[in-house]
């Protein structure tokens, strides 16, 4: 399962990373989203810690999504 991020867990999360990290920023009623978010998962499983993997509801976290100016899902 990829872990959730929230406004407030973000920077301090992605700061502490000791691995390249991807951040997904997705929508519940996205169709893309949930094909992506698949995919990622399948990524996260293959990797193991390589690589960190997170994802961010847009619609419960709108400070983040903001900041980076994501205006189009899946990103």
């Amino acid at each position: 399962m990829i872990p959730k991020l929230t406004d407030h867990s973000f920077y301090q999360t992605i700061e502490s990373a000791s691995a390249p990290t991807l951040v997904g920023f997705w929508s519940p009623g996205c169709r893309n989203c949930g094909a992506l978010l698949y995919e990622l998962e399948r990524l996260s499983e293959e990797k193991g810690k390589e690589i960190f993997i997170y994802k961010i509801n847009i619609n419960e976290n709108a400070k983040i999504p903001a900041e980076y100016q994501i205006s189009d899902l899946p990103a």
